[in-house]
């Protein structure tokens, strides 16, 4: 393993099998390596009640409990650059919290689209038009899905995530949660390690608010990354 390797696992911890299960995917954490021995991490501390991000690991207490590894090799080795880059980003992470909030959160575009859809489908099979009218019908359903998509566009675009957080920060509990976006979860480090050393990975991913570690092993993959279910 050198630095710049990504590491995925999975475990059979109820958390590790919920993310698994609502990302449908066979992975729940991703790392970044930042040496032969160390790995860049967001997760809640081990060791305490703490909401502190862990995000630096010896490797042997990243994999602790893994029952699935695998270790995406990077194509080359970091510049010194990028290495310079990687070790400030590093320091810089360890000031921030864990958001298991905005983890989780990371599902709800998939579920609104499944909601909406649901919908669709019922204006089409239970409107009291359908016999009478079905190009009304299936207008609705076209209509409710195209509200869904903007709804979901908006919350990603800059001005729609500028209205939220100020009409979140009027309150205290909204202000704590814009707060929060600052903060890491495993993926959205790795993407940002990423886009610290100017890769060309974040290209290939979902923004920070979406992206999951499902995504990352796919990126890599597509990108030509060698990989194998253990560490080199």
């Amino acid at each position: 393993m050198k630095a710049g390797d990504i590491i995925a696992i999975k475990n059979n911890t109820a958390t590790s099998r919920f993310i698994q299960f609502s990302t449908v995917s066979s992975w729940s954490h991703v790392g970044i390596a930042t040496s032969a021995n160390k790995v860049l991490e967001a997760s809640k501390e081990k060791t305490s009640n703490s909401a502190k991000c862990e995000v630096r690991s010896e490797l042997t207490e990243f994999l602790d409990g893994s029952t699935k590894i695998m270790h995406l090799i990077r194509p080359h080795e970091l510049t010194p650059e990028e290495t310079r880059v990687l070790r400030g980003f590093t320091k810089s992470a360890s000031e921030k919290g864990y958001s298991a909030l905005y983890a989780s959160m990371t599902v709800v575009p998939q579920y609104v689209r499944l909601a909406f859809g649901g919908l669709c489908l019922f204006s089409l099979v239970d409107s009291p038009t359908i016999n009478s009218n079905p190009f009304f019908s299936a207008l609705l359903a076209v209509l409710l899905f195209m509200v869904c998509e903007l709804l979901i566009c908006s919350y990603r675009s800059k001005w729609g995530v500028k209205k939220m957080e100020e009409w979140y920060c009027k309150t205290k509990i909204g202000k704590c949660l814009v707060e929060m976006k600052s903060d890491y979860f495993c993926s959205r480090l790795v993407l940002a390690a990423e886009k610290s050393m100017s890769s060309n990975l974040p290209d290939h991913l979902p923004n920070e608010d979406e992206v999951q570690p499902r995504h990352i092993v796919k990126a890599c993959k597509k990108l030509g990354w060698q990989s194998a279910n253990h560490i080199h």
